[in-house]
């Protein structure tokens, strides 16, 4: 490394007559200067000590003090040294161009030059490597945002299917409890059969059976009457259910997405059978 040389100067002045204010500030101005000298050398021993000890960064910080102090340009190549041995590359950069701008005749300028080309070069490589890099992260970044949306937009379309089947369940919950009521009514019918054969006719829904100690004839009317009301349950139920799934299902296929316009249902039995209603909306 290029070091400073010390340096001092010595300034001395007669006053006479009215020049003795321009002396004074002319005698200050060369003091403040020898102090702004003794610290380069100060700041340049420094940078010279930790570079021996391998603190490069600290070293280049040493020498540009000295130099922003002295603006000796054999300093600069000091500064690129200590920043190119601490992988500063970027900073030495510029520092070895600064030097070879204020020393155009120096012995080594040209293999320097080349030497600020490579350096310059491998920076510029650096540079787009890591555009390259930040560039495919953001493309990563994109192309995960693009696979959450496409499942966030599966699992809507799963959702959406469930929600369709809904009705047509529904429906056939509806078909299932009609089929026990057609099980129900059937021995209702059976049972009604075999009154007719030991009762006279019904009237009014109320038949005449002869006396029986057995009790069978009227556990048979008592089950009648419990099959009957069973099978007006699950047959107009069964029935009602169906109707409200397949037109839900309907009206969904027709492209209702408002759950709005789902049909309500209202059934209720009395003892002379059961009924029920069902509203919906269009």
């Amino acid at each position: 490394m290029v070091q400073a040389q010390d340096a001092s100067e010595e300034a001395g002045t007669e006053a006479s007559g009215g020049d003795e204010a321009a002396e004074d500030a002319q005698a200050m101005m060369t003091d403040e200067s020898a102090i702004d000298d003794q610290a380069a050398r100060e700041f340049f021993t420094s940078g010279s000590n930790l570079y021996s000890l391998g603190r490069y960064h600290d070293a280049a910080l040493q020498f540009q003090q000295a130099y922003d102090l002295s603006e000796r340009p054999a300093l600069l190549y000091n500064i690129y040294l200590a920043h190119r041995d601490a992988s500063e590359h970027a900073e030495a950069a510029v520092a070895l161009r600064l030097y070879l701008e204020a020393t155009p005749d120096a012995d080594n300028h040209a293999a320097l030059t080349v030497r600020l080309e490579n350096l310059e070069r491998g920076l510029a490589e650096q540079e787009a490597s890591r555009v390259s890099a930040a560039t495919a992260a953001e493309e990563a970044v994109r192309q995960e945002q693009a696979e959450r949306e496409r499942r966030e937009a599966e699992e809507r379309a799963l959702a959406e299917d469930d929600k369709n089947i809904i009705p047509w369940i529904i429906a056939a919950s509806g078909g299932a409890v009609m089929a026990v009521g057609v099980v129900t009514g059937i021995i209702a019918l059976g049972l009604a059969s075999s009154l007719d054969e030991n009762c006279e006719p019904a009237v009014d829904g109320v038949r005449f059976c002869p006396s029986d100690p057995s009790l069978e004839l009227e556990n048979k009317q008592s089950a009648l009457s419990t099959f009957a009301v069973m099978t007006d349950i699950f047959l107009i139920g069964g029935g009602v259910i169906a109707a409200v799934g397949l037109t839900w299902g309907l009206v969904r296929l027709g492209g209702a997405e408002d759950d709005e316009d789902a049909p309500t249902v209202s059934a209720m039995c009395g003892p002379t059978g059961c009924g029920a209603s069902m509203r919906m909306g269009f």
